[in-house]
């Protein structure tokens, strides 16, 4: 955001920063169900007879997740396009194309961040240095070749790179000491949107 506002000035700044702000809602339930997870997961230790159990609250957290961000992203997206110009006014609707740029990236940093909890609840401790010793550099120099030139749209790109990144380096550690078939874990079953049925029929 500082070198934002140092290339472009404070207006392109602020445009950016409520983008970023907007688009922070879509890890609020990511980070909620990490909180939970990663003391849950080392709660049950390192015992063979609790990796089933591991398994099945990671896979069930993990397409929780997936649901509720991908429904999110729509109505974040939507937000963005109809809702943001009306409330905002006519100086921020470059808002609109730069929440579109990181609501992508946003959502893979949500995945990343529940990956990150049942790493590190499982003890891979060491897993959060290694992540965040690549992506650092990485994102600075990012920040440091496009936004001299393309501003807070390259602040956006560059963040969102950065997010997907991060992604996808927890996704391959996971899939190195926990489960190779990520993705199958990842995808929502009929369970989970049961879930929802039987929340939606409680309340009602």
């Amino acid at each position: 955001l500082f070198l934002v506002i140092g290339f472009a000035g404070a207006a392109a700044g602020g445009r950016y920063g409520v983008a970023l702000s907007l688009t922070a809602a879509l890890l609020l339930v990511p980070r909620a169900v990490g909180f939970v997870l990663l003391p849950r997961l080392a709660e049950l230790g390192g015992a063979v007879d609790s990796e089933a159990r591991r398994r099945a609250i990671e896979s069930r957290a993990l397409r929780h997740v997936v649901i509720v961000n991908l429904l999110a992203a729509v109505a974040m997206a939507l937000f963005l396009a109809l809702l943001v110009p009306v409330l905002y006014g006519s100086a921020f609707e470059q808002t609109t194309v730069l929440g579109l740029i990181l609501v992508p990236g946003t959502l893979a940093m949500g995945l990343a961040d529940t990956l990150s909890s049942s790493l590190v609840g499982r003890g891979r401790t060491e897993c959060a240095r290694r992540v965040t010793f690549t992506v650092t550099p990485i994102t600075l120099a990012l920040y440091i070749v496009v936004i001299p030139t393309l501003h807070a749209t390259g602040a956006a790109v560059a963040s969102t790179v950065s997010y997907t990144l991060t992604f996808w380096l927890w996704a391959r550690l996971y899939r190195r000491y926990v489960d190779p078939h990520l993705a199958a874990l990842m995808r929502p079953s009929t369970r989970e949107l049961a879930d929802y049925r039987d929340l939606l029929t409680s309340t009602g």
